[in-house]
């Protein structure tokens, strides 16, 4: 569902396509020039039509050049060709749900199928025996970022009323136990880059310990944001490699640094 992909090349080429379509645009409202009476005429509708919408380009442009010289990152994992209906998400709920949340409901939605088990009237398991240990480090960092900015532009009154329910990294446990009629213990587990895995123990734990028969366990993130790169990128965090066959090596002696990227793990 995902790939490394080289991200200054892919800001570079967003940058280029920006600067082509504002010389397009401005080559395009030079052939209506004959169209206005006067020089006057003509400067007031492209004052009015035109010269805001290639500031706010130019805009666009200065800080996509910002981004791309945020120093030493050079590669992330994005999640391509994500369509939320092959796992059964309705298009409203992948509309109004952070990216975070989409991701693991799609992710649980195969591993609950694989699994065989159903808490339905005529499943194989008992609803309340059933639960969901799946967590996030940060949670709804889309939504933050989109809720900020109304904040701050728009004023207090423009922030969506469901922006907390959608931020809060718990959230993605509990549209997964909702969906999937997991009635029984449902524990978001927030520990950095240790999510999954602490995720996946505390399942195994509750399981042995007879709070639950089984229990849909993993992890859940979507940050690839300017935001969330530059804070680990001036921290030094990420890796330097261009190499995407040597740029993740957690365990390994000549590791520099991680790759940040997006995506679900979860398991039965």
């Amino acid at each position: 569902m995902g790939g490394m992909f080289l991200m200054h090349d892919t800001i570079y080429n967003m940058i280029e396509s920006c600067k082509s379509s504002i010389e397009l645009a401005e080559s395009e409202i030079l052939n209506y020039r004959d169209v206005y009476e006067t020089d006057d005429k003509f400067e007031a509708a492209y004052n009015r039509e035109w010269a805001t919408v290639i500031e706010q380009m130019n805009f666009y442009i200065k800080d996509l050049e910002k981004l791309l010289r945020i120093e030493n990152t050079r590669l992330e994992g994005e999640v391509k060709d994500f369509n939320p209906s092959d796992y059964e998400i309705e298009a409203p709920f992948a509309r109004k749900q952070d990216k975070f949340s989409v991701y693991a409901v799609a992710a649980a939605w195969q591993a609950v199928k694989q699994s065989g088990l159903s808490s339905a009237e005529d499943g194989n398991i008992d609803p309340f025996r059933f639960g969901v240990y799946v967590g996030s480090g940060i949670g709804g960092f889309t939504t933050q970022i989109r809720e900020t900015e109304k904040i701050l532009n728009e004023g207090p009154k423009w922030v969506s009323p469901l922006f907390i329910p959608t931020m809060i990294a718990n959230i993605a446990a509990g549209n997964i136990a909702i969906r999937n009629k997991a009635c029984g213990p449902c524990l978001p587990v927030s520990t950095a880059c240790s999510t999954s895995t602490h995720a996946i123990g505390e399942a195994y734990r509750a399981i042995k310990h007879g709070y639950a028969d089984a229990i849909i366990a993993g992890g859940t993130e979507a940050v690839l944001l300017p935001l969330a790169i530059a804070g680990f990128a001036n921290a030094k965090a990420l890796s330097r490699s261009e190499d995407p066959k040597y740029a993740s090596l957690p365990f390994n002696k000549n590791r520099g640094g991680f790759v940040m990227a997006e995506g679900a793990a979860i398991l039965v």
